[in-house]
């Protein structure tokens, strides 16, 4: 009997469709069998309609579907306003909570419904503007990408309501109100510290019964405010990516000349460094990445991992002041930088007695191996000893020193691996894109971190500043892990690219949005980004899925070990 591998009507096959949709031990099964077996077929996926025709009932290609926007959410907001992004139940895939959940009581139940049947949400805002939203109970679709969204001079002053009410009598038309909840936005948000936020994004509130205040169910939600970019804004010359559009492979340095790891055997510069960006531009590189985060004073620092390990504690960069993070870089110094030291007339490093306290290096060496990251990573990043120690460096000496002409790979999150780009019009591969480093709630449990982190508009917006300031003609891209960033970015300036980076569901994580390709596809296009950052394996082991994500207008990168395999990286 011949066994051949089956495709659907648009030339997919069963493990096309479990690697889009993040199923990945169905993925690996099937690769196995299509291994074993042989596709001959030669067939290419046909032709897609366009995304703006394309609804989630529209299934005569066999290709699942996100709804899609009429327009981008960024294109048709106006800048100059703030906005309140309101979702209905969670987004955080280790909460089980319903969206709505009604309590069982005469004192709202009509006839001999079923719970919840025949009964709707209205959702509407005070202190603020915007027609609200009536829906149906139970809520049965995914609205994960279509929030409700209300515009506000004072956003953070917003009151949320919502209210239920019975059966709709003539349809369009509410029934009888039956009960009201109401949140207060800026009490959820900033209940932990000025200038901060909590990482907890669903909120749940009780919903009390119209006249007898009895509580009859309740409401989980999360929210997202956004506030304008209040600065001078001058409009870059130079908005392109950095990938290169004319089919050439773009060298690009990881946190300079490379990230610091024990799997190299030659002497490696500090990364984040000056001297090791420096020496990356030297070597050929026409971009640079790196991660940004922000110092409790909302200075911009070149940092990569999530914990200041130097510390010899669990603390997190936004809990240091500019002097203290970099008094820790500081220790491991000889007595000045090697270009202050090489103005003085002293060749770094030529003499045979150390220039800096060996004693302080070994401390910061040994409290550092107790920390989360201490236990977690084989090496730190700038270490004397493992590296050539450089003082730790910001984000405006990089922009005020490196050459307009190096491209900024702007990076929010972290990621060891080095990223490959491939635009629409090429399927050569380019490295990462930059992002300021910024933790999600599901990486603070995993890390045992504190819940808490700079208010997220103050930490876009302090980073954006310094962009439009200091950017001049320079390439910069942006790009993230947090899907919170990307909308931030997205409808804060329109500027800059802005990329989603995920793992494409190998491993689970605290998001739905970062679950697959699927969700990674529609958050970009409803957000108007410019492309998404997959693990590299999605691609390797379905093809079409590259093809599929380029024929939606989107720039498709991806980061791994398979990327280091030439077999992989055609």
């Amino acid at each position: 009997m011949d066994v051949a591998v089956v495709h659907d009507t648009s030339a997919w096959t069963a493990k096309d469709h479990a690697a889009f949709q993040g199923h990945w031990t169905q993925m690996k099964i099937e690769a196995e069998t299509e291994a074993s077996i042989g596709d001959a077929s030669g067939l290419e996926p046909e032709p897609l309609a366009s995304h703006s025709n394309l609804t989630e009932q529209d299934t005569s290609q066999g290709i699942p579907v996100e709804p899609w926007w009429p327009l981008p959410v960024s294109k048709i907001v106006d800048r100059s306003k703030g906005y309140i992004l309101v979702n209905l139940g969670s987004s955080n895939t280790r909460c089980h909570k319903t969206a709505v959940d009604l309590i069982t009581s005469p004192t709202f139940k009509h006839d001999d419904s079923q719970e919840e049947t025949g009964f709707t949400l209205e959702v509407a805002i005070i202190g603020g503007s915007g027609s609200g939203q009536l829906l149906h109970l139970p809520i049965s679709e995914d609205l994960i990408n279509q929030p409700i969204i209300f515009s506000s001079n004072n956003p953070r002053e917003a009151k949320v309501i919502f209210r239920i009410f019975g059966v709709q009598e003539d349809q369009g038309h509410r029934g009888n109100h039956i009960g009201t909840g109401i949140a207060f936005l800026r009490t959820l948000q900033e209940r932990l510290a000025p200038q901060h936020e909590t990482l907890v994004r669903d909120h749940t509130v009780p919903i009390l019964a119209k006249g007898t205040l009895a509580m009859i169910g309740s409401i989980t939600f999360s929210f997202l405010i956004v506030t304008p970019l209040a600065a001078p804004i001058v409009s870059p010359l130079a908005t392109c990516g950095f990938w290169n559009h004319h089919g050439r492979t773009t060298i690009v340095g990881h946190r300079g000349s490379g990230a610091n790891t024990t799997k190299h055997t030659n002497l490696q510069i500090g990364e984040n460094t000056i001297q090791s960006f420096r020496s990356a531009v030297a070597s050929g590189a026409s971009c640079v990445e790196f991660d940004v985060q922000l110092t409790k004073d909302l200075v911009p620092v070149i940092f990569h991992d999530f914990l200041v390990m130097e510390t010899g504690g669990n603390i997190p960069m936004h809990t240091l002041t500019y002097d203290q993070y970099m008094h820790l870089s500081k220790l491991q110094s000889p007595n000045g930088s090697s270009s202050e030291r090489a103005k003085g007339g002293l060749k770094p490093r030529s003499h045979s007695e150390p220039l800096y306290d060996e004693n302080a290096v070994s401390e910061i060496r040994r409290r550092m191996q107790y920390t989360e990251e201490g236990i977690r990573s084989e090496i730190k990043g700038n270490l004397r000893g493992f590296s050539i120690h450089e003082p730790s460096t910001t984000l405006e000496e990089l922009l005020t020193q490196l050459p307009e002409t190096v491209a900024f790979n702007l990076e929010m999150s972290k990621l060891d691996a080095c990223m490959y780009f491939a635009t629409k019009e090429s399927q050569n591969t380019d490295p990462t894109p930059p992002f300021p480093e910024y933790p999600m709630l599901w990486e603070a449990e995993d890390r045992n971190m504190d819940f808490f982190a700079i208010e997220l508009n103050l930490f876009v917006d302090t980073i954006l500043k310094m962009i439009y300031r200091l950017g001049r003609k320079r390439s910069i891209t942006f790009s993230s892990f947090s899907p919170e960033i990307c909308i931030l970015l997205s409808m804060k300036q329109q500027d800059y690219p802005i990329l989603f980076i995920s793992k494409a569901g190998s491993v689970p994580m605290g998001d739905v949005r970062a679950g697959s390709l699927q969700q990674a596809i529609g958050f970009a296009k409803v957000w108007g980004l410019a492309g998404i950052v997959m693990l590299s394996d999605v691609f390797v082991h379905c093809p079409r899925l590259l093809r599929y994500t380029k024929s939606l207008g989107l720039v498709c990168g991806s980061y791994g070990d398979l990327n280091d395999d030439p077999r992989c990286a055609k």
